[in-house]
């Protein structure tokens, strides 16, 4: 799931309309081990929002740049793939 930010809070500082994004797929999962509810919360699993054209994001769902050069399709798996040591 990648996409580039459409519309931006009024408060919203570190995006701006046009950027090129990939949220974070478990939404919930910011440290530690996945509970349970965390895994319900999951884009894809539970909760719906994977495969929609348009999606709001509450303020604590972390994001990463896609970069201009990367391409959509593939720049989503760069989450998945990055594994913190």
């Amino acid at each position: 799931m990648a996409g580039e930010v459409v519309a931006v809070g009024e408060d919203v500082t570190e995006w701006k309309v046009g950027d090129r994004v990939c949220p974070n797929f478990s939404p919930a999962h910011i440290y530690g081990d996945p509970t349970p509810e965390i895994q319900e919360a999951a884009l894809g699993a539970l909760a719906d929002g994977v495969l929609t054209e348009y999606k709001a994001f509450y303020p604590y769902v972390s994001f990463f740049s896609a970069g201009s050069g990367a391409c959509l399709l593939f720049a989503d798996h760069l989450l998945v793939a990055r594994r913190d040591p």
